[in-house]
């Protein structure tokens, strides 16, 4: 029987159940397997027998939503990478019916060869689920055209809209986004510093602004 694990193809015995595969792919660890659905992907328990052609990703156990204390911690470990000369502002945003986590970076260095400015204010809005899954994006208060096809002025991909505020999306993967498969690159461990975070959101975002790379 052939599954496939986190994009590799696995030879197992018939009907082999989870913990078979766990011996025989040392790397998975005590990580969660989330099997393909269509409808975000279901957690397999140790148990559970596998079926041929399942695929099946490894993700750290995971926080469901995100409480005070992590919050916290991620946005301490947020400004250590964001330094001194920026700021960061949390808060929350409610549109529609969805109420969004806020995380306003401001002063964020940007390209002056792409940009025509050195510095720029940066938004993200956490998804209700985060920290199980991470924003599509980020949203630059920079409202004039670029060499960069990334900023694009418009809204892609589900990213809610918020041109009326002064708000352009960047259209920058950071692991999966609002729909709900972002289990696939983006890995939140149990503890804020063990895995994804607003940091490294923040650092990926970054990178993505200023890099001339496609």
């Amino acid at each position: 029987m052939r599954v496939i694990i986190n994009g590799k193809q696995c030879v197992l015995p018939e009907n082999a159940s989870v913990a078979e595969a766990r011996k025989r792919r040392a790397e998975l660890g005590s990580d969660q397997l989330v099997q393909e659905d269509g409808q975000g992907g279901k957690v397999l328990q140790d148990h559970e027998s596998l079926k041929e052609g399942a695929k099946l990703w490894s993700i750290p156990k995971i926080v469901k939503g995100v409480d005070d204390q992590r919050l916290a911690a991620e946005l301490a470990l947020l400004r250590e990478a964001v330094g001194r000369r920026g700021e960061v502002v949390p808060g929350t945003k409610t549109i529609g019916d969805r109420r969004y986590t806020a995380v306003l970076v401001k002063r964020v260095r940007v390209a002056e060869k792409k940009f025509g400015a050195t510095f720029t204010d940066m938004l993200f809005l956490l998804p209700p689920q985060y920290p199980a899954l991470p924003p599509i994006g980020c949203y630059l208060n920079y409202k004039w055209p670029t060499s960069d096809r990334h900023f694009i002025l418009l809204n892609a991909h589900g990213a809610p809209s918020l041109i009326n505020e002064g708000w352009y999306w960047y259209c920058v993967g950071l692991g999966g986004g609002f729909e709900t498969n972002g289990t696939r690159c983006w890995r939140p461990g149990a503890q804020p510093d063990n895995g994804h975070n607003l940091a490294t959101l923040f650092v990926a975002a970054r990178h993505a602004i200023n890099n001339d790379n496609e």
